[in-house]
């Protein structure tokens, strides 16, 4: 994954204004700087401060805490499904500079191909600016 600012077309509010740096609903996005690149686990862990991260890939805990916290699982989900609703309820909103979003559960996309680091996570990326997701994609 090459992917950089270029991502992102430049945009100018103002002559005088940096074409690298944009306003959206009062927020500022610096585009200049190399974009944060983050796990899905790392999300969750840095906005989960209770969330015990030797857990992460453990089915029932996983459960337990999105029962905690009313997100819906259906039976039969695994580690990866939850992990990917637990992150989608808890991390996506927080993603607010230029992110990409790293290392999804294998169980969620199996149209992807697994990393070399073990099939539980994929090579799948997903860019976020402002809590919204703008783009996805993988290596296959």
């Amino acid at each position: 994954m090459e992917l950089d600012r270029n991502l992102v077309p430049r945009s100018r509010r103002h002559p005088q204004s940096d074409p690298r740096k944009l306003i959206y609903q009062g927020t500022e996005f610096d585009l200049s700087k190399s974009f944060a690149r983050m796990t899905i686990e790392d999300i969750i862990l840095a906005n989960n401060p209770d969330f015990d991260p030797m857990s992460l890939r453990d089915a029932a805990y996983l459960r337990r805490v999105c029962d905690q916290m009313k997100i819906p699982t259906k039976e039969g989900d695994g580690p990866g499904n939850c992990k990917s609703r637990y992150f989608e309820r808890t991390g996506e909103h927080t993603l607010i500079q230029p992110t990409f979003a790293t290392a999804y559960p294998a169980e969620c996309l199996a149209a992807v191909a697994a990393q070399r680091c073990g099939s539980f996570i994929t090579d799948r990326w997903e860019f976020f600016i402002g809590g919204r997701e703008l783009a996805n994609g993988f290596r296959s």
